[in-house]
């Protein structure tokens, strides 16, 4: 996979954070673990997406419970 170098910006404490993981060896490096981290999220996003694209197709409400269900068995 293609990568390229970015330069961010983050709060002190969550830099300090990220740092600890990789110290404790959660990931090989800093530029890795924010890697990591970014993908998770785009994931969980997107689940978040087809989650709402079901409602808004079948018109119903679903509840917290329903919605973490529906998310958990899109994770596997």
């Amino acid at each position: 996979m293609a990568t390229q170098k970015v330069t961010i910006t983050m709060p002190e404490d969550v830099l300090r954070q990220a740092r600890a993981e990789v110290a404790a060896g959660r990931a090989a490096n800093l530029s890795s673990y924010v890697s990591e981290v970014v993908a998770e999220r785009a994931q969980h996003d997107r689940i978040d997406d087809i989650v709402d694209a079901i409602l808004a197709e079948t018109g119903g409400e679903a509840t917290e419970s329903e919605r973490a269900w529906v998310k958990a068995v899109l994770e596997d």
